[in-house]
Protein backbone atom coordinates (compact mmCIF):
# COMPACT_ATOMS: atom_id res chain seq x y z
CA UNK A 1 0.00 0.00 0.00
CA UNK A 2 2.90 2.38 0.81
CA UNK A 3 4.42 1.78 -2.46
CA UNK A 4 1.04 2.88 -4.54
CA UNK A 5 1.01 5.90 -1.81
CA UNK A 6 4.75 7.05 -2.86
CA UNK A 7 4.06 6.22 -6.11
CA UNK A 8 0.74 8.53 -6.53
CA UNK A 9 3.10 11.22 -4.73
CA UNK A 10 5.80 11.12 -7.56
CA UNK A 11 3.08 11.36 -10.42
CA UNK A 12 1.19 13.84 -8.74
CA UNK A 13 4.52 16.01 -8.22
CA UNK A 14 6.26 15.32 -11.74
CA UNK A 15 3.91 18.09 -13.79
CA UNK A 16 4.98 20.72 -11.14
CA UNK A 17 8.60 20.49 -11.87
CA UNK A 18 8.11 19.95 -15.41
CA UNK A 19 5.62 23.12 -15.38
CA UNK A 20 8.49 24.88 -13.98
CA UNK A 21 11.22 23.77 -16.26
CA UNK A 22 9.07 25.06 -19.26
CA UNK A 23 7.99 28.89 -17.33
CA UNK A 24 10.19 31.52 -18.62
CA UNK A 25 12.17 31.54 -15.54
CA UNK A 26 13.86 34.51 -14.77
CA UNK A 27 17.61 35.19 -13.50
CA UNK A 28 19.69 36.97 -11.35
CA UNK A 29 19.61 40.09 -13.79
CA UNK A 30 16.28 39.92 -15.29
CA UNK A 31 14.57 38.86 -11.90
CA UNK A 32 10.78 39.42 -13.48
CA UNK A 33 9.20 36.59 -14.89
CA UNK A 34 7.93 36.72 -18.55
CA UNK A 35 3.97 36.05 -17.11
CA UNK A 36 4.32 38.83 -14.33
CA UNK A 37 5.85 41.41 -17.12
CA UNK A 38 3.07 40.68 -19.34
CA UNK A 39 0.53 42.55 -17.92
CA UNK A 40 -2.28 42.03 -20.49
CA UNK A 41 -1.61 38.67 -20.91
CA UNK A 42 -1.32 38.61 -24.63
CA UNK A 43 1.53 36.13 -25.04
CA UNK A 44 4.11 39.09 -25.97
CA UNK A 45 5.77 41.87 -24.41
CA UNK A 46 5.72 45.40 -25.28
CA UNK A 47 8.17 48.48 -24.56
CA UNK A 48 5.71 49.61 -22.03
CA UNK A 49 5.49 46.58 -20.30
CA UNK A 50 9.00 45.68 -20.54
CA UNK A 51 9.72 49.30 -19.39
CA UNK A 52 7.41 49.31 -16.41
CA UNK A 53 9.55 46.34 -14.85
CA UNK A 54 12.99 47.90 -16.03
CA UNK A 55 12.63 52.12 -16.31
CA UNK A 56 16.88 51.53 -15.88
CA UNK A 57 17.26 50.15 -19.11
CA UNK A 58 17.37 52.11 -22.08
CA UNK A 59 15.14 51.08 -25.34
CA UNK A 60 17.86 49.44 -27.33
CA UNK A 61 18.16 46.60 -24.54
CA UNK A 62 14.31 45.76 -25.46
CA UNK A 63 15.31 45.78 -28.93
CA UNK A 64 17.99 42.87 -27.97
CA UNK A 65 15.60 41.34 -27.18
CA UNK A 66 12.71 41.40 -30.10
CA UNK A 67 15.10 39.68 -32.08
CA UNK A 68 12.27 39.00 -34.48
CA UNK A 69 11.84 42.87 -35.26
CA UNK A 70 8.35 43.10 -34.77
CA UNK A 71 8.11 45.37 -31.71
CA UNK A 72 7.12 42.67 -30.11
CA UNK A 73 9.08 39.60 -27.36
CA UNK A 74 7.99 36.76 -27.27
CA UNK A 75 8.51 34.39 -24.59
CA UNK A 76 11.29 32.39 -26.51
CA UNK A 77 13.01 35.53 -27.27
CA UNK A 78 12.74 36.47 -23.54
CA UNK A 79 13.98 33.04 -22.49
CA UNK A 80 16.66 33.32 -25.38
CA UNK A 81 17.96 36.96 -24.29
CA UNK A 82 17.54 36.56 -20.01
CA UNK A 83 19.84 33.02 -21.05
CA UNK A 84 22.64 34.92 -23.35
CA UNK A 85 25.99 35.40 -22.01
CA UNK A 86 26.68 38.99 -21.33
Amino acid sequence: MLKYIVIAAIVAVSPLSVMSSLSYASTDRYPADFSEMDTNKDGVLTWDEFHAYYPELSKDAYDGADTQNDGRVTPEEWKAFVNKPR
